[in-house]
């Protein structure tokens, strides 16, 4: 069953950008690790998975994204910092697996951090929260990589899923994108099932 779901999450992530035409949010899960600290090393983050989310444009650059993820999410702020973005976990005496960046859901994650910094500086309604991730990033421009661009980090406990609403402005103009990441439990993997062939459908109506 956890296969036949994940399989499901992708198809429905692929299909709902798809419809978009311009622009397709690309969901990959990972090992979330939690950090160690002096001799004791990095361990996994059992419970929890991590997903990187790219945006991929065939229509430009990437500009400007006004992002909202809602639903169970592990922060991890070090010294009380918030962790809205990853420059945080760089800027103390520990390092960036101790101060637990793979077990932290943030923006622009793997990203060049003065270019990260500068986003930071003038984006707008920035918050997070162990149930949100929400803000409108600006000047993402020199972030793309070829059409491509690392929007966000969700760290999510197994079995939940995050809800994500993104409005995502290329050259050619907005774009809107909703839908969810995680692995869901097999009742709510029944829901997915289903809005992955109706899905399906409209596309082949289209």
């Amino acid at each position: 069953m956890p296969t036949l779901t994940l399989k499901c999450l992708v198809i429905y992530l692929v299909l709902s950008g798809t419809a978009q035409a311009e622009v397709i949010l690309r969901a990959d899960r990972e090992i979330a690790i939690q950090g160690g600290f002096g001799l004791i090393s990095p361990t996994e983050f059992e419970g929890y998975s991590r997903w990187v989310l790219s945006l991929e444009s065939d229509e430009g650059l990437i500009e400007t994204v006004d992002a909202s993820f809602t639903g169970p999410l592990s922060q991890s702020n070090p010294a009380g910092n918030s962790s809205i973005f990853p420059f945080v976990f760089y800027s103390g005496f520990f390092g960036a697996e101790e101060l637990g960046i793979n077990a932290d859901s943030h923006f622009l994650p793997e990203s060049n951090l003065s270019l990260v910094s500068s986003v930071a500086s003038n984006s707008a309604l920035l918050s997070e929260s162990n149930t949100n991730l929400s803000g409108n990033l600006v000047e993402l421009g020199p972030l793309n990589d070829n059409g491509s661009l690392k929007i966000a980090q969700l760290v999510i406990p197994d079995g939940e899923i995050v809800n994500y609403n993104l409005l995502v402005n290329t050259a050619s103009g907005p774009t809107n994108l909703t839908g969810f990441v995680g692995v869901p439990e097999p009742s709510t993997a029944v829901l997915c099932i289903t809005m992955t062939i109706f899905a399906s459908g409209y596309l082949r109506r289209r």
